[in-house]
């Protein structure tokens, strides 16, 4: 089948990728299957960019999120914030130089 994919990012100079703050996003409830997040968590809100996640993520969605060791240092801290948020970790890894957890939607 087709799937359709959409990008955003805080700031965006490419006309396929739509600058948003990702706290907010434009989508309805439940829309996706999956999202993806990669050099995300450079702010402090973790915990609002994961609520926004469990929002548009359909029921069972799966997020698979990748970061430099900067901004995972602390896999727990991040574990948690996204249980908080209903994503429970079902993975987490170290490939290359980042992190990266999947985590699904309950």
């Amino acid at each position: 089948g087709t799937h359709k994919v959409k990008s955003y990012d805080h700031v965006s100079l490419d006309p396929r990728i739509t600058a948003v703050d990702i706290t907010n996003t434009p989508d309805a409830d439940s829309t996706y299957d999956v999202a993806a997040m990669s050099l995300a968590l450079m702010g402090n809100n973790w915990r609002e960019y994961f609520d926004e996640v469990y929002r548009i993520l359909k029921p069972g969605g799966v997020l698979v999120l990748g970061e430099t060791p900067k901004h995972a240092a602390n896999p727990t801290k991040i574990t948690t914030e996204l249980k908080d948020a209903g994503l429970e970790v079902t993975e987490y890894y170290k490939e290359g130089g980042f992190y990266f957890f999947t985590a699904e939607k309950t």
